[in-house]
C-alpha cells in the first residue's frame, strides 16, 4: 500500500490530504455503478439487470489498470480524476456507459469478468472480440457447462475510442485479498484479459447491451456527446448539490461528498424510484435504510423526492401493520421499517407546515390515504404484537439483524417503543388536520410511554429490551426517534453511562459494551460476529452526535467534536474517496463493511446542518 495524495474539488473551495487507496465510486442513477480498482471481486463495471420482479447486477469490466501508479486522485463529485507523471484521465459514468477522457499518453490493460454478480461459476464462459469499424465489439455468451450444448444468454461491450487497440485474449486467475480479509468465498477468479490500450489524448466509450446494436447505438450517442455529457453532469452537480452557507473547506467538501454520494445511490430502476442500501451489496431498496436518510433529504427540503420514496410505502404494508424489509423482497422481517417510515413523514409533514406549504405538497385525498394506512398498520400491530402494553419483536427483526451465540434481540426493545410511539404522534397530527377524533391514539401513545419508562428506564440507565440491561446505542435511536420518553435530566444521565460501556476513543461507539463477552475489536467480516457486537456504524455515531447536541452541546462537546473529525476523515481519505462507509473496526478508525453507504452519507449531511 502506497501514498496517494487525494484532493476533494467544488466549485473555488479545495481540500487535500495523503491517503493509501485510489477506491473510488461511480453510479449511473440507474442502478449500475464502476468501483475502481480495489481488491475485491466487487470492484469493476456494473449493470442492472432486470429480472421478472426483482433485480440483479450484471459485472462486465473488471478492472482497467493503468501501467503507471497514479501521483493524485481528483474528487470532483461528479466525475473523478487520476494524475499520472504525463498524464491525467478522467472517469465518469453516464446511463448504460462509463466515459474515460484522456489527456497525455498512457498505456492501459482492460479485463473483463462478465457475470451475475454472485454467478461463480466458471464453465461455459466465451468472449469474442473484434474491431468493426471505429469500434471495438466484446461478444460474451454464457452457457450452462463447458460442453458449450445450452445457451443461457449473450451479453455485449462495445468500446469506442481513437487509441491504440492491440488485443490480448488471456485468461489470468485474480486473487481478491479484501474478500480473503471478509471470509467471503470465491477468494480467487479467472477473468479474461481482453486487450491493451495506447492512449494518446483519447477518448474511451464503453456501452453495454444485450444487444450489439443497442450497445453500438449507444456507443455511438455517447462518442458524439462525449463533451456535453461531462458538461451536463457538471451542470446537475450545481443544481443538486447547492452550499449556501459557509463552511470551511474541509466540512464543506465532506458534506458535498456525502450529499453527492447519497444522490449517487438514489436510483430508478422501472419507473420505481428508490435509495439504494449501499454498494457494493446491498443494491436494494432496504425500508428502514430509506426512512433514516430521508432525514437529509428533508432537511434539504428535496420534498418532492423525500414525499416520493416515503409515501409509496403506503400501498405495501401487510396484514400485520408492518413493511418488507426491502425490495426485492427478503425472507428478513423487519419491526422497525414501519416505524422509520411513519417517523420520517411525520418530520416531513412538519417541514411543510413550517413553510407553510404543506396543501401545497399533501392533497386532501393524499392525507386521507395516509390516515387509512396509519389506521390499518396500528390496529394489526397491536393486534399482533402488542404484549403487556409494549411492542415486541421476533429474532433478526430490528436493525441489529445478526446474532451470535442467541443475540438475537428478540422481546420488546427500547427503539421500537419509540417508533411506534411517533407513529402515534404522527395519526394524532393527522386526524388534526383531517378534524377527525384522535384521542384513543392520544391514549394509547400516554399508556404506552408510560409502560416504557416503567419498563426500561432504570438506575439512569436506558435498558435496551425489557429483559435485557446489556447497553447499546439504541438510547440514541430512541431520543431520536421520541425524545419526549424521559426529561432532559433523565436522558442525560442515560447518555452519560452509555458512553462510558460504548465509547471508543477515535470517536465513535461499539454496538455492544467492551467487557462484554461477545466484544469484538475489528471487524470479522460476513461471520458477522463483530457485525453487532463490537462495530462501529457511522450512521449510528452520527445520529449520536446530532443527539448530543440536541440535548446539551457543551456537556457531550467532547464527544461531538470527535464523532464529527472521525467521519469527516474517513470520507475524505480513508474508504472510498468521497463515499461514507458502513462501519469501523472497533479498535481503530478503520472504514469496513460496505464502501457506501446511504444512510451513513444522511446522517453524516444531516450532522452537519445540525451544528452549522
Amino acid at each position: 500500500m502506497y501514498a496517494i495524495k487525494i484532493r476533494h474539488i467544488i466549485n473555488n473551495n479545495s481540500v487535500e490530504g495523503q491517503g493509501k487507496i485510489e477506491k473510488f465510486f461511480l453510479t449511473n442513477k440507474k442502478g449500475g455503478y464502476f468501483l475502481n480498482n480495489s481488491s475485491t471481486k466487487f470492484r469493476g463495471l456494473y449493470f442492472v439487470q432486470k429480472k421478472e420482479d426483482s433485480w440483479t447486477l450484471f459485472k462486465t469490466v473488471d478492472t482497467i489498470r493503468m501501467e503507471e501508479t497514479p501521483l493524485e486522485i481528483i474528487n470532483r463529485l461528479f466525475c473523478f480524476e487520476k494524475k499520472f507523471k504525463n498524464s491525467t484521465v478522467k472517469y465518469l459514468m453516464y446511463n448504460n456507459s462509463l466515459l474515460l477522457d484522456i489527456s497525455g499518453n498512457i498505456g492501459f490493460t482492460l479485463t473483463l469478468d462478465m457475470r451475475e454478480i454472485y454467478d461463480f461459476s466458471e464453465q461455459g464462459r466465451i468472449y469474442e472480440v473484434y474491431k468493426e469499424g471505429n469500434y471495438i465489439i466484446i461478444k460474451y455468451r454464457k452457457f450452462r457447462d463447458s460442453s458449450l450444448s445450452e445457451l443461457l444468454y449473450e451479453k455485449y461491450l462495445v468500446i469506442y475510442t481513437d487509441a491504440e487497440w492491440q488485443p490480448i485474449s488471456q485468461w489470468e486467475e485474480h486473487t481478491y485479498e479484501e474478500d480473503s480479509q471478509r471470509q467471503s468465498p470465491p477468494y480467487k477468479l479467472w477473468v479474461y484479459r481482453a486487450g491493451k490500450f495506447n492512449a494518446n489524448n483519447s477518448r474511451l466509450v464503453i456501452s453495454y447491451s444485450d444487444s450489439k446494436e443497442e450497445a453500438v447505438a449507444e456507443a455511438k450517442y455517447m462518442s458524439e456527446n462525449f463533451s456535453y455529457i461531462f458538461d451536463e453532469e457538471m451542470q446537475y452537480l450545481a443544481s443538486h448539490i447547492k452550499i449556501i452557507k459557509y463552511l470551511p473547506e474541509d466540512i464543506l467538501l465532506s458534506y458535498a461528498s456525502a450529499l453527492k454520494n447519497l444522490d449517487n445511490l438514489t436510483v430508478n430502476i422501472d419507473d420505481q424510484w428508490g435509495l439504494y442500501g449501499g454498494l457494493p451489496w446491498f443494491f436494494q431498496f432496504w425500508t428502514r435504510d430509506i426512512a433514516v436518510a430521508g432525514g437529509a433529504l428533508i432537511k434539504r427540503k428535496r420534498f418532492y423526492l423525500a414525499k416520493k420514496l416515503l409515501f409509496g410505502f403506503l400501498n405495501a404494508i401487510s396484514q400485520d401493520g408492518r413493511l418488507p424489509n426491502r425490495v426485492p423482497y427478503s425472507e428478513l422481517a423487519s419491526a422497525d421499517g414501519i416505524g422509520w417510515i411513519f417517523k420520517r413523514i411525520y418530520d416531513l409533514l412538519i417541514a411543510l407546515d413550517n413553510e407553510n406549504i404543506i396543501n401545497f405538497f399533501i392533497s386532501e385525498a393524499e392525507f386521507k390515504k395516509l390516515h387509512e394506512a396509519l389506521e390499518f398498520s396500528i390496529n394489526n400491530q397491536v393486534k399482533h404484537y402488542l404484549k403487556d402494553g409494549l411492542l415486541s419483536n421476533g429474532a433478526h427483526e430490528t436493525w441489529m439483524d445478526t446474532s451470535c451465540k442467541n443475540d438475537t434481540r428478540s422481546g420488546a426493545r427500547i427503539e421500537i417503543q419509540a417508533l411506534f410511539l411517533i407513529t402515534l404522534r404522527l395519526m394524532q397530527y393527522v386526524c388534526s388536520l383531517l378534524k377527525e377524533n384522535g384521542e384513543y391514539y392520544t391514549s394509547l401513545e400516554v399508556d404506552i410511554k408510560n409502560k416504557a419508562r416503567e419498563a426500561f428506564f432504570s438506575n439512569n440507565n436506558l435498558k435496551d429490551g425489557k429483559n435485557d440491561l446489556t447497553q447499546r446505542p439504541n438510547v440514541f435511536i430512541a431520543y431520536y426517534v421520541y425524545p419526549d420518553l424521559l426529561d432532559a435530566e433523565e436522558w442525560k444521565l442515560v447518555f452519560k453511562n452509555a458512553l462510558k460501556k460504548l465509547w471508543l476513543d477515535w470517536g465513535g461507539l461499539a454496538t455492544i459494551p467492551k467487557e462484554s463477552s461477545l466484544f469484538c475489536p475489528f471487524y470479522t467480516g460476513q461471520d458477522n460476529k463483530s457485525y453487532h457486537r463490537g462495530d462501529s456504524w457511522f450512521f449510528l455515531n452520527n445520529m449520536a452526535a446530532i443527539c448530543m447536541y440536541k440535548l446539551d452541546n457543551k456537556l457531550f462537546s467532547a464527544y461531538i467534536k470527535k464523532i464529527f473529525e472521525a467521519s469527516k476523515k474517513e470520507i475524505l481519505y480513508l474508504g472510498a474517496i468521497g463515499s461514507h462507509a458502513e462501519l469501523s473496526s472497533a479498535a481503530t478508525l478503520l472504514p469496513q463493511g460496505c464502501l457506501t453507504q446511504s444512510w451513513s452519507n444522511a446522517m453524516y449531511a444531516e450532522l452537519v446542518d445540525t451544528l452549522y
